[in-house]
């Protein structure tokens, strides 16, 4: 697979030494050896060293969350994600996506979001793209599958008498990178959203993947916002 040298040399530095092994909630769940993360690095290597096909450990790749638990203990203080993602980006790439990813890609690229679903009418009054200083960003999960959340803080910010914006009109790019890794559709996607926030002084994102995709990702990929982001 065509992955970076980073991502190499994180694979080269696991020590296979089951420190991580009990951190994985999939791993935890499933109690599948091969959802720990050492064993996706053991299977990464096998792949990058010949010894396995990208075939055998597509499904394994997609079925981490991503959600960095091993990364904060790793002893060797390397962080994993790195190669998961651009194994990702590769599978896409090579045109070897499960059927169940391609699914939720081909959502995306029709309705918006990876779920396929409409936004709940119950919303109407709630996500207008009105003119303010502060932009209240919920992101995909809360819009599409959880209306009541949105619907809450907005009761939450009338209360409190703060002038804000529901934005919806861009996703932040993080379901996108989350599928297919640091592809153009992911960067795209960012530098839209930007675009869009950098017209408000003030951005609060509640859901922490998205935040995390603004504070870290959109740096190493140059897209500035000039927003405050809270």
């Amino acid at each position: 697979m065509n992955i970076s040298e980073k991502a190499k040399g994180i694979i080269d530095s696991c020590r296979f030494c089951w420190m991580c092994r009990h951190i994985c909630p999939i791993g935890n769940a499933t109690g599948q050896e091969r959802n720990t993360a050492r064993a996706r690095a053991l299977c990464a290597s096998l792949v990058v060293r010949g010894a396995q096909t990208p075939d055998d450990i597509k499904d394994n790749l997609y079925e981490c969350t991503l959600c960095g638990a091993c990364t904060n203990n790793c002893m060797t203080g390397w962080d994993p994600k790195v190669f998961v993602r651009e194994m990702r980006r590769e599978l896409i790439l090579e045109g070897k996506t499960p059927d169940y990813i391609m699914t939720l890609l081909e959502n995306y690229f029709s309705k918006g979001n990876v779920y396929g679903k409409e936004i709940c009418p119950c919303l109407n009054e709630v996500l207008q793209d009105k003119k303010s200083d502060t932009l209240v960003f919920m992101g995909e999960d809360a819009i599409y599958q959880s209306p009541e959340s949105v619907k809450n803080v907005a009761k939450l910010l009338g209360k409190a008498k703060v002038d804000y914006t529901f934005g919806n009109l861009f996703d932040a790019g993080s379901s996108i990178y989350f599928l297919t890794g640091p592809t153009a559709e992911a960067l795209a996607s960012a530098k839209k959203f930007a675009s869009y926030v950098n017209g408000f002084k003030t951005v609060v994102v509640y859901d922490p993947v998205d935040l995390s995709l603004m504070l870290h990702e959109y740096k190493e990929w140059g897209i500035e916002i000039s927003a405050k982001v809270i």
